[in-house]
Parts: C-alpha cells; structure tokens; sequence
C-alpha cells in the first residue's frame, strides 16, 4: 500500500523472483518457506470463501427460517383468537394466505 500523487491510497502488487533464494533453503526451513508461500495464496481466498458462506447462511437463516417462524406465529396467533379473524364472524371457514 502507498499513496498516489494525490494523497489517495493505493494498493501495490510487487512480485519478485526468489528461486535463488529457495534453492539454497533445505530441510525444516523449506518447509516453513513452503507452508508460507501456500499460507499467501490459501488465506485470502478461504477468508472470502468463508465470507460468502456467511453471507449465504445468513440470507438463508433469515428468509426461510424467518418467514416460517412467521407463518406458524400467525397460525398460533389466529388459532387462539378465531373470532377476530379479519372480519369474518365465521371461525369455522379455513382462511388461507
């Protein structure tokens, strides 16, 4: 990250040639240099996979499991005061949606 001309912030990319580097690396420090190299790609893209699952379950939690809730409450609601039924005096006629 750094800042442009104009004092806005911008992100940088920089990627750099390290197979030199890593030829001289052995045994357990290449593979912790390794297990960082992966940790680099893995994490951003399980973070905004975890993110998405998120997202969805909570989209779902709120709109299936939501409206259901909704529906039986009503259903107790209107069970329990048939007389007050929107108008109708009759409680014995079934009102739908």
């Amino acid at each position: 990250m750094g800042l442009d001309a104009s004092g806005e912030i911008v992100t940088r990319r920089i990627s750099i040639c390290r197979h030199s580097e890593l030829d001289q690396v052995r045994g357990a420090r290449m593979l912790m240099s390794m297990f960082l190299e992966i940790a680099d790609v893995v994490v951003p893209i399980a973070k905004s996979t975890l993110n998405n699952v998120k997202n969805f379950s909570s989209w779902l939690l709120v709109t299936l499991i939501g409206r259901s809730l909704g529906l039986v409450y009503r259903g107790i609601r209107e069970s329990m005061n048939p007389a007050n039924n929107n108008g109708n005096s009759n409680s014995s006629t079934p009102r739908f949606a």
